[in-house]
Order: C-alpha cells, then sequence, then structure tokens
C-alpha cells in the first residue's frame, strides 16, 4: 500500500509510506482508514488475511499486523462506529457458503471477532455496505444475483434479516458488484454488471429494501458506484 496527500485538490505521494501487505499475489480487495484515521485496513482475497496498519500524525505505518479472516476470502468491508469494521466473505464462490463478520478495531490496530462469518445462505458475498445510521449492513452477492441484509445489533452482532438470506433481488444473472447508500440514508442503490442495471431500493425502518426499479444500459466494465 502506498500514501497520499489531498492537497490544493490534487494527490501528491507520499515519501516513505508504501508497506507490503502479507506477501506477493495477496489480492487486495479493499482499503479504508477507521473513522478517526489512526489505523488503515487491508482485505486479502487470496490469503484469507486482513491487514491493519496503525499510522502517526505524519501519515506514515508505524506498524503492521495481520489477522486471519474468519471466513474465507475476505472482500469489501465498511467502517463503522465505535471502530468497529463490517466484512464480506466470498468463500471463493462456493455455492451458499458466504458470509459477514463483525470486529472491532483497537487503537494498536488488533482485531477482536464480534460476530464471526454469520452465513448469508447465499453465494459470492463480494461487496458490503452499512446503513448510515449504523443499524443495518448489506452485501452484495455477486453469483446469486441478490443482496443479504443484516442487523447490528448495539453491540455490533449480526444478525440476518430475511432467513434465506435475499433481501433484495437484482435478478439470474446480474452480478451485482457494488452498492452505496443515498446521501440522506433512504435509498440504496446496486451496480450489477451482469445486465447491465442500476436498482434502486428504499431502505425501510426494519431494514428491508423495497424495489424501486431499474436503469438499464451500464456498460459490463462497470465496477464501482458512488452515491450522494
Amino acid at each position: 500500500m502506498t500514501g497520499f496527500l489531498f492537497t490544493g485538490g490534487r494527490l501528491v505521494p507520499l515519501p516513505g509510506s508504501t508497506r507490503a501487505l502479507s506477501g506477493d499475489n495477496t489480492g487486495p480487495a479493499q482499503v479504508s482508514f477507521t473513522k478517526d484515521g489512526s489505523v488503515l485496513v487491508v482485505t486479502e482475497r487470496l490469503t484469507g488475511l486482513i491487514d491493519t496498519f496503525a499510522l502517526g500524525d505524519d501519515g506514515l505505518a508505524t506498524t503492521h499486523k495481520t489477522f486471519q479472516s474468519q471466513g474465507p476470502t475476505p472482500f469489501g468491508f465498511a467502517v463503522g462506529r465505535s471502530d468497529r469494521i463490517f466484512v464480506s466473505e466470498a468463500n471463493a464462490g462456493v455455492p451458499n457458503g458466504s458470509s459477514a463478520s463483525s470486529y472491532t478495531v483497537s487503537d494498536a490496530a488488533d482485531l477482536e471477532v464480534i460476530s464471526g462469518a454469520v452465513p448469508t445462505e447465499q453465494s459470492a458475498a463480494c461487496w458490503l455496505t452499512l446503513s448510515h445510521d449504523g443499524r443495518f449492513i448489506y452485501t452484495a452477492n455477486a453469483a446469486s444475483g441478490t443482496i443479504s441484509g443484516f442487523g447490528v445489533a448495539p453491540d455490533g452482532t449480526l444478525h440476518l434479516l430475511d432467513p434465506n438470506g435475499v433481501t433484495a433481488a437484482t435478478g439470474a444473472g446480474s452480478h451485482p458488484v457494488d452498492m452505496a447508500v443515498s446521501g440522506d440514508g433512504r435509498f440504496l442503490f446496486s451496480l450489477a454488471n451482469g445486465n447491465g442495471t442500476i436498482g434502486s431500493f428504499r431502505v425501510t425502518s426494519s431494514g428491508a429494501l423495497q424495489s424501486l426499479g431499474f436503469t438499464s444500459g451500464i456498460p459490463a466494465s462497470a465496477a464501482g458506484l458512488a452515491a450522494r
């Protein structure tokens, strides 16, 4: 991983910031800071590890630690309140074998498991997003064409909202790859590059997703999604 400074509207490489992950060919999937910016987290798809880097005031990593993911193939994750992260686990696409986990991240860059590998009952949970109020997380299940919702308890534990793991469907072969929540937290959008659509859903008070329809014409090469 390499750090950059954001200054004057531009990114400038941070000298001396490059750090190795656990080894070669790790398949890094996502990188993000904790809320206070003191720890950087990276998921490694191919090794099943999660890297943490404690950062100094100068932005340089002072420590590097690795932790075994609770579920195979850690992929996307979201950073929540109280120094928590929520990680999707694709399990190499094993049918109905994916899961999600929650952890606490300490100031010393240690991970403590809260909920470990809670099943989605779906396949290839690659990306994950968190509701703005922190009460729900959602995984995009690329191989199932579905979205799984989880309730997040005050202590960070996870429970599946729907017994079969289908909180919303994006369609057979749709291959949902990313999601984003609107700025007001009322809507969730799902990018599916298998059928070239963006699905729109209303997030209800119970965490259920109400479909508002699909916009087509998205290129198959599309991979990421952001919302305001």
